[in-house]
């Protein structure tokens, strides 16, 4: 059996996964991709992609009989679309064909890899591959996505969908590495938030559709958990910075605007702090957009 059941080479797909404050061996979607792998019996290149302020990993840990790592540490922590354009990089340099977008709190299923590559043989038109994202009993991924905002759907079925209103998260996106580049890659000014939808944006100004994989991964996001109140404001300062720089017309801007807004008021009433407003109003009603590199 090979990796993605079209070709013998292994070496046409590679993951590349963004780590923050967590280590590689503790990732969940680390662990459950080395089971898939293990599964089935195969390797596979990967970037991993440190943006924690100290190295979470060490030599040892990129030894791996299912893995090829490719390690990289950032402690200036530039986010995750810097992160996919260097895996995006590397795709290129090492010839592969297929990139497979990850964070570090995705949990997939044994048969993922198998269940990849039966997409892939049976969707050879199609550049863009997706699974069902669930995350407390909802579905995140794919969402409806209107007027800048992600909506949960109630079903959704395997099989190939047009993007009108609809969009993806990160994780699980799998991507060939020539649709990836005919995009322009990810916006590097949306660090973290907004970075997925961005990337969609522009994916579906060249393509039309997607394919929704027979694969269920739940996810558990690290930013749902307890934050301090200093976490919490750096953290929306991300946000804020992601908006601003997603707003690409007049009508964007409004529409982010109010929702950046109501996203302040929740994270007052949560923290009782006024702070929220002050990034609110520094970083998003006159922060800088910059220039999409």
């Amino acid at each position: 059996m090979d990796l993605i059941g079209y070709q013998s080479d292994a070496n046409t797909i590679i993951a590349v996964l963004v780590l923050y404050k967590i280590r590689l061996e503790d990732s969940e979607t680390f662990i459950s991709l080395s089971d898939s792998l293990k599964n089935s019996n195969l390797s596979m290149d990967i970037v991993v992609y440190d943006n924690s302020p100290t190295p979470m990993a060490n030599p040892s840990d990129c030894i791996s009989d299912n893995w090829t790592i490719h390690y990289i540490h950032d402690k200036i922590n530039p986010g995750v679309s810097k992160a996919y354009n260097e895996g995006f990089r590397i795709a290129k340099k090492l010839k592969n064909k297929w990139m497979l977008l990850l964070d570090q709190d995705t949990s997939f299923p044994q048969n993922a890899i198998a269940e990849y590559g039966k997409a892939v043989q049976e969707n050879t038109n199609i550049c863009l591959l997706a699974p069902i994202v669930i995350s407390k009993n909802k579905i995140i991924s794919p969402c409806r996505y209107f007027l800048n905002r992600g909506y949960t759907l109630r079903k959704v079925k395997p099989g190939v969908y047009n993007f009108h209103i609809k969009s993806l998260i990160n994780s699980g996106m799998l991507i060939s590495v020539d649709a990836f580049e005919k995009t322009g890659g990810y916006n590097e000014n949306i660090r973290l938030d907004f970075a997925d939808h961005a990337f969609v944006r522009k994916y579906k100004k060249i393509y039309d559709n997607f394919v929704v994989i027979n694969l269920k991964c739940s996810q558990n996001f690290s930013s749902d958990q307890q934050l301090t109140v200093d976490s919490a404001l750096m953290r929306f300062a991300f946000y804020c910075e992601g908006a601003r720089n997603m707003a690409v017309s007049k009508a964007d801007y409004f529409v982010l605007m109010l929702v950046v807004f109501f996203r302040s008021v929740k994270l007052f009433l949560k923290y009782a702090s006024l702070k929220f407003f002050v990034i609110y109003y520094n970083e998003f009603l006159f922060g800088n957009p910059k220039k999409q590199n």
